[in-house]
């Protein structure tokens, strides 16, 4: 019998680094026990990469939202720090959707309004 890769996402932005000496350890020892663990988030790649290697977390795979409808073609805006806007209900959806795609079995994030597009297991934190 094939065993299931058991698989969670989890948030950076007020979840990952409310806490980053408990995700370290977290993610560290889901995957020592086989688990994938993608993290989430909507700035760029590289910049979550940086603040994730600083706080020495460990992850298999790292989704962000900007990149993604970058690559989509979504139409998207800058403000003046750049960050990017766009529509937001394209932009709440696509957490949920990913872990949808991805087969994730739980997600862990910080923003309420998200959950009503997950159709997996979402777990509100809140610090």
């Amino acid at each position: 019998m094939k065993e299931t890769i058991k698989k969670i996402g989890i948030d950076i932005h007020n979840v990952i680094d409310a806490d980053p000496q408990f995700f370290s350890m977290f993610t560290q020892d889901l995957i020592s026990m086989g688990w994938e663990v993608h993290i989430l988030t909507g700035p760029p790649k590289e910049k979550a990469l940086k603040e994730l290697l600083m706080w020495d977390i460990k992850f298999t795979h790292l989704f962000s939202i900007s990149d993604y409808h970058i690559a989509m073609g979504t139409p998207i805006n800058y403000d003046g720090k750049g960050n990017p806007w766009m529509d937001k209900d394209a932009w709440d959806r696509t957490k949920g959707d990913y872990c949808f795609r991805e087969g994730i079995l739980l997600h862990i994030d910080d923003t309420e309004r998200y959950q009503q597009y997950f159709k997996t297991h979402f777990c509100l934190f809140k610090k």
